[in-house]
C-alpha cells in the first residue's frame, strides 16, 4: 500500500525474472478483485465443458457483525491463510 491508502502498488514478476510495478487506485483494485474469481471460473468452464468444477477456497473462519445501521448485518468469511471478504 502506498501512503494514504488511496493507491496500492503491486510488484508483478515476469517470466524473465524481471519485476514490473503497477500502482492502482483503491477503486480499480477493488474492481479487479471482484472480477478475478469470475475470470477463473470462466477459464475452468472453457477447459471442462460440463461446468462441474468450481474455484473453491477452504473456509477458515467466519464472523457476523452488526452493521452501522441498526438492521444491518455484515458477514465476514475468511480462508485459513489471508483471504477475507465481507457481505452486507
Amino acid at each position: 500500500m502506498l501512503p494514504g491508502g488511496t493507491r496500492i502498488r503491486l510488484d508483478v514478476a515476469a517470466t524473465d525474472a524481471s519485476t514490473h510495478r503497477i500502482a492502482l487506485s483503491f477503486d480499480a483494485l477493488a474492481g479487479l478483485l471482484m472480477t478475478l474469481p469470475r475470470m477463473l471460473q470462466t477459464a475452468l468452464d472453457a477447459r471442462f465443458s460440463d461446468g462441474s468444477l468450481r474455484v473453491v477456497q477452504g473456509l477458515g473462519r467466519w464472523q457476523l457483525e452488526q452493521g452501522e445501521c441498526a438492521s444491518g448485518l455484515i458477514l465476514k468469511l475468511g480462508t485459513r491463510d489471508v483471504f477475507e471478504i465481507a457481505f452486507d
